[in-house]
């Protein structure tokens, strides 16, 4: 029986970059939303204008950068009973943990808050994958650089450096010696992280080796439904191994080899608790098979759900708020498998050296690549490129858009030549 005299209906996980939100107030309307597309940064404005125009039904708006930064369980409570003068309110939480507890305790359609520290620390949840008889990267959470070492004694090919959570390649490093994991290690212990948390701790695994997807999917009361899938390429560049280069859609559908893919990442869910809302699930294709990188129970990150749901018959988005808000609509559009209608590529810039960043000059692109569907700058024009080594130190990316994957092949030798005349990669 729900605890409170109102009636609150919350959807878990819609924020795709919980991490890199600037703290906001609370808006207890949806005719608000307009404020909402001034205040963040104008590169989100799309999905933003989605989400409204998805979800009319919308009374109350949560949003927090950091877990250190959330409110407390009972003062978001306050704040939504005061928002509901006439007995009902329909919520998003994208605060995720938090999201975790008030639905939990409303007896609300929920993930629960037993996984919830598995789902967010990642030596955690490498564990539960492998309690769940899955298989998962070989690790070792180190408390000191003596244990780390030991690591990588044991595995002398080279490890990956990382904390334990984290977000965007932040402090990823993959070391081949004891010099380099020493190096690694003065750069993350003791360091904030992406998500405004102290590493106290730095998590050491193998490096897997295969070809790299992201997964992602909207789960009801344990029912997993796929809605894309994309090939992801890194490249080593500025001593970093693990920049993004390429991602690309994949028609899963028509793709035999990748039905094991499918398989071990429902099981995953599983293992994680995620029954509900999205999930957007990093998976590496290795000789012995699908070995889980990391889950999160969120929209797949930037722009790319908006981008997504123009290439595929389903929508991450929708679906998640079908999946709290309409059920009944979730179950009749889950009947028929997500079907690739176009492809779509992101094609990721990087900074060699400290450079002023000029941006991409969007009339240019569209005259002269046809593919062209928009573009993502993370910095100002005038603002001062560092070395890229992650996804927060990357300049931005372009998106590409075209029936098939050699019109995205040949714009995607065009835009890395637009990226070097810009002193880019």
């Amino acid at each position: 029986m729900r605890q409170q005299k109102f009636r609150i209906d919350a959807i878990q996980g819609l924020c795709p970059d919980a991490e890199s939100l600037a703290a906001l107030p609370y808006f207890d309307s949806a005719s608000k939303l307009d404020e909402l597309w001034r205040i963040f940064n104008p590169h989100e404005y799309g999905f933003y204008e989605y989400l409204a125009n998805k979800a009319t039904l919308l009374d109350f708006l949560t949003f927090f950068e950091a877990e250190s930064r959330m409110p407390s369980y009972e003062f978001l409570m306050a704040q939504l009973a005061a928002a509901a003068p006439s007995g009902e309110i329909r919520a998003v939480i994208l605060a995720l943990n938090l999201a975790d507890q008030i639905s939990e305790a409303l007896n609300l359609r929920t993930n629960g808050t037993a996984k919830t520290f598995a789902r967010r620390h990642k030596a955690t949840m490498q564990e539960e994958v492998a309690a769940a008889g899955l298989d998962s990267i070989r690790q070792r959470n180190c408390n000191s650089l003596g244990d780390a070492l030991s690591f990588l004694k044991e595995n002398p090919s080279g490890v990956v450096a990382k904390p334990c959570s984290s977000a965007g390649t932040d402090s990823v490093i993959f070391c081949r010696d004891e010099h380099e994991l020493d190096v690694a290690w003065s750069q993350i212990i003791g360091h904030v992280n992406a998500i405004g948390e102290k590493n106290t701790t730095v998590l050491i695994q193998e490096r897997l080796v295969g070809t790299e997807y992201m997964v992602d999917t909207v789960s009801l009361d344990g029912h997993h439904f796929v809605v894309a899938i994309c090939k992801v390429e890194k490249m080593a560049i500025n001593s970093s191994e693990f920049c993004y280069r390429e991602l690309t859609t994949v028609d899963f559908n028509v793709a035999a080899d990748l039905d094991r893919l499918l398989e071990y990442t429902g099981k995953v869910l599983d293992a994680l608790g995620i029954v509900n809302g999205p999930a957007h699930s990093e998976i590496m294709i290795t000789k012995r098979g699908p070995v889980l990188i990391e889950t999160g129970a969120r929209l797949h990150g930037g722009m790319t759900p908006t981008a997504l749901s123009e290439c595929y018959t389903h929508s991450q988005v929708d679906l998640t708020i079908d999946a709290f808000l309409r059920p009944h609509n979730f179950l009749t559009k889950s009947a028929n498998p997500s079907k690739l209608v176009t492809h779509l590529r992101l094609v990721f810039s990087a900074a060699l050296c400290e450079l002023e960043f000029n941006g991409f000059d969007e009339v240019w692109l569209r005259a002269n690549v046809s593919s062209f569907h928009s573009k993502r700058e993370i910095f100002n024009i005038g603002d001062i490129l560092k070395p890229t080594m992650d996804i927060f130190t990357c300049p931005g990316w372009i998106v590409l858009r075209a029936p098939s994957l050699l019109d995205l092949d040949r714009d995607s030798v065009l835009i890395r030549d637009y990226f070097s005349r810009l002193g880019l990669y």
